[in-house]
């Protein structure tokens, strides 16, 4: 009977080293299938970022050919809201009794003297192009068209002070800009193919100063403008806010 029970006994310590053998090589080849797993880092797929138009935008004007136009100075704010567009202007020291056009431009940079290619002394527009780019945006009586009311700027008052508002929505001034160009050599254009305002840098800029203006013959102007309508008096560039 004792033999029997020592039999059993051995048995048993004999089937649990087998049954922990075997859980350890369980867990010997879980811990291995787990460090074998590699780890992949996935690059995500990183696209031109496209600059939300929504917000407020701000510049804030400084003078050009002040000794010509004076020392005007002011700001202008472009507020877009879903699809409102709210365009105003605060001008101040401007010639008075003048009509000041006022245009966005595609470019980030005001003129610098180094704009003064022909060393006159002024910076007329042509000149102020090579820096600015060309006008995307005229401030006129329809932001909704770049041709509609290009002709009216505001006048300023005896004070040289003037108060500009127009609004209209995003939608048609997208439209607008995102459609042909009717004239691929004037100084105005559209947007390019895919782009939307993306306003944040870009240049707004004041001119216009009285006929009777001591300017060089060497200033120079666009075609359907006196070089008087288009000298440059101010610039900035818009902020977003």
């Amino acid at each position: 009977m004792v033999v029997q029970k020592k039999i059993t006994f051995i048995t048993i310590i004999l089937l649990s080293g087998s049954l922990l053998s075997l859980v350890s090589c369980g867990k010997s080849d879980n811990s291995s299938s787990n460090t074998a797993v590699p780890v992949v880092s996935v690059s995500p797929h990183v696209e031109e970022e496209q600059q939300d138009d929504q917000g407020t935008y701000k510049a804030i004007l400084r003078p050009i050919n002040s000794e010509i136009s004076g020392e005007t100075s002011g700001t202008i704010e472009v507020h877009i809201e879903g699809d409102n567009v709210v365009v105003k202007s605060s001008v101040q020291g401007a010639p008075e009794g003048v009509k000041h056009l006022q245009n966005i431009f595609v470019s980030s940079r005001c003129p610098d003297t180094k704009a003064d290619t022909n060393k006159d002394n002024v910076i007329d527009l042509m000149e102020a192009m090579t820096q600015t780019g060309m006008i995307l945006i005229p401030l006129d009586s329809d932001i909704s068209e770049q041709m509609d009311g290009i002709e009216y700027g505001p006048i300023a008052n005896a004070a040289g002070s003037y108060i500009y508002r127009r609004s209209s929505t995003l939608s048609r001034i997208l439209a607008g800009l995102r459609s042909p160009d009717p004239d691929l050599h004037d100084s105005i254009v559209k947007l390019p193919e895919g782009k939307d305002l993306m306003l944040g840098g870009r240049v707004v800029m004041i001119h216009g100063v009285k006929p009777n203006s001591n300017i060089p013959e060497s200033v120079k102007s666009i075609s359907y403008l006196t070089k008087e309508q288009s000298l440059p008096i101010a610039c900035g560039v818009l902020i977003r806010q």
